[in-house]
């Protein structure tokens, strides 16, 4: 039953990490200004790549603070790695720095939320 939950709540990650990514990206340029071309120059026009980098650092944070207990930093070390690998080559340390920051942010806040409904649960136990 953990590992399915795992499974449903990797797809619903995945699809969050699409539906938000208009939001992360508005929130981008608020923050940084404009771009007339993506950030690594692939598209001519408005480009969604920032947005959906700072939405999967978030989303994907918060995965793995939620539902993996053992391997959670194998996992962020490799997921949110090639990305970072990925802003490093291509030189966008303005989204690198966004993106950074993002994760961290999550990842903490979604470990403090994890831990208060912990709490919660182990009070409601004893208790109960």
């Amino acid at each position: 039953m953990l590992k399915k939950g795992r499974i449903l709540g990797l797809f619903v990650t995945i699809i969050l990490i699409f539906v938000f990514t208009p939001l992360f990206l508005s929130l981008y340029e608020k923050i940084v200004g404009h771009q007339l071309y993506g950030g690594f120059g692939i598209f001519s026009g408005r480009s969604y790549l920032e947005g959906f980098f700072m939405s999967y650092a978030f989303f994907i944070s918060i995965y793995a603070s939620l539902f993996l207990e053992k391997k959670k930093y194998i996992f962020l070390s490799i997921s949110l790695g090639l990305i970072f690998l990925l802003h490093i080559v291509f030189q966008v340390w303005e989204s690198l720095i966004i993106f950074v920051a993002t994760a961290i942010t999550t990842f903490l806040l979604a470990g403090a939320i994890q831990k208060v409904f912990v709490k919660n649960n182990k009070h409601e136990k004893k208790i109960g």
